[in-house]
């Protein structure tokens, strides 16, 4: 698998995949299968790889994915703490209509999910797709949780307001096509300053998109950063 390093990538066009680091061998010689992943089970109908367009998107999956943080844990203190007796379909209806009204965006809640995307980030390495559109995927593709969850407010609130249309795909959540097989020969493995980390990649193309345009604002991820630096300005006095 090749390398290439972040600034020779054209900030608007390159397409990211985040994996585990442990996964890289696998990737090196099959490539990147298809595939259900846990959160997206009865959702999704097909396996696809997915993957995040551009420098912004890179930036808008992780507010998206710290706030899927905060609806799981939220979640599974709602069902703990609740007394209730009807299903647990109902029981999430009910949560997630609590949830869309941002009453378990809480202090304890996005701390939680901070330390966890920090652990996620750390663990995940970041690789850049050679893909073409119109071969391997379709920009105005249907996005299947959006027709699934059949809930615009929630939609338009788990997604950090990040979407342009109520069906189709966005930048920060774009698929392949269904059951196509990215080979490896289209894959490299993304560095920066001679660093592997999602994370460090994070805080570079953060600081850069801030710079380029300051009016970028995100639900968590403006604040997340601040975590992050907060946390290992802490480590290095120590």
């Amino acid at each position: 698998m090749n390398s290439v390093n972040l600034r020779s990538l054209d900030r608007n066009e390159v397409l990211f995949h985040f994996t585990k680091s442990s996964n890289l061998e696998a990737i090196s010689s099959l490539g990147l299968l298809p595939m259900i992943g846990k959160n997206s089970m009865g959702i999704e109908n097909t396996k696809k790889v997915f993957f995040s367009k551009g420098y912004k998107g890179f930036l808008e999956i992780c507010d998206v994915w710290i706030n899927w943080l905060i609806y799981t844990y939220g979640f599974d203190k709602f069902v703990s703490d609740s007394d209730r007796e009807y299903g647990f379909r109902e029981v999430r209806e009910e949560y997630k209509k609590f949830f869309k009204q941002g009453l378990y965006n809480n202090q304890e809640n996005r701390m939680k999910a901070f330390s966890m995307m920090k652990s996620f980030m750390e663990e995940n390495i970041v690789l850049s797709l050679d893909l073409t559109e119109g071969v391997e995927y379709e920009s105005d593709d249907i996005d299947e949780a959006k027709i699934r969850a059949n809930d615009t407010d929630f939609i338009r609130y788990i997604y950090c307001n990040h979407v342009n249309s109520d069906t189709l795909m966005d930048p920060c959540n774009m698929h392949t096509k269904s059951d196509l097989i990215v080979s490896s020969d289209k894959i490299s493995l993304v560095d920066c300053d001679g660093e592997l980390s999602a994370l460090y990649l994070l805080d570079v193309i953060y600081e850069e998109e801030k710079n380029n345009n300051s009016e970028n604002e995100f639900l968590l991820l403006d604040d997340f950063m601040e975590y992050v630096r907060s946390f290992n300005e802490k480590k290095g006095m120590m």
